[in-house]
C-alpha cells in the first residue's frame, strides 16, 4: 500500500509544485495506515522512523486535519494516520517588520515556512506554545 501511494504522491507533487489542493480533495475513507508522527517530531511507518526527508515532506504534503483526526489524501485515497500531538515542529523563528507589517516566520522540521502575522481583522493568528521536550 505504501508503494502505490508513494507513486502517487511524486505524481501529485509534480503536477501542483508544492503543496498539493488536499482542502479540494474528499475521497473515501479507504482505512488506516500504520504511520504516527510521535511527539518529538519524528514520523515512525510500520515501526520504522521514516529518515528521508523528501519521503517525509511528501507526506506532509498531503496531510488533512478533519476534527480530532488526521488523513494523508489524495484525490481518490483517505488514510488515516496517528498523531500523537501535533504533525509539526517549529525549529526556528525570525522576526521582521514593523507596526501593522511586524510579523514573525517559523521553519518546521520539515523546512517549511509558516508565517505568523495578524489576520485582515489585524488579530494574531492562533498559535500554541508548549515547553520544549528537550533541553535547550
Amino acid at each position: 500500500m505504501a508503494e502505490a501511494l508513494f507513486k502517487e504522491l511524486q505524481r501529485l507533487q509534480q503536477e501542483f509544485r508544492g503543496h498539493p489542493p488536499v482542502h479540494k480533495w474528499n475521497p473515501d475513507f479507504c482505512g488506516d495506515m500504520d504511520l504516527v508522527i510521535r511527539r518529538d517530531g519524528r514520523w515512525i511507518h510500520e515501526g520504522t522512523e521514516i529518515r528521508r526527508l523528501p519521503l517525509v515532506k511528501l507526506f506532509a504534503s498531503i496531510l488533512k486535519h478533519e476534527g480530532d483526526e488526521y488523513f494523508l489524501v489524495t484525490p481518490v485515497e483517505k488514510l488515516r494516520i496517528r498523531v500523537e500531538d501535533v504533525p509539526f515542529i517549529a525549529t526556528q523563528v525570525a522576526r521582521g517588520g514593523e507596526g501593522e507589517h511586524e510579523r514573525l516566520l517559523f521553519t518546521t522540521n520539515t523546512g517549511d515556512i509558516v508565517p505568523l502575522d495578524r489576520g485582515g481583522a489585524g488579530i494574531w493568528n492562533p498559535l500554541a506554545i508548549r515547553p520544549s521536550l528537550f533541553p535547550i
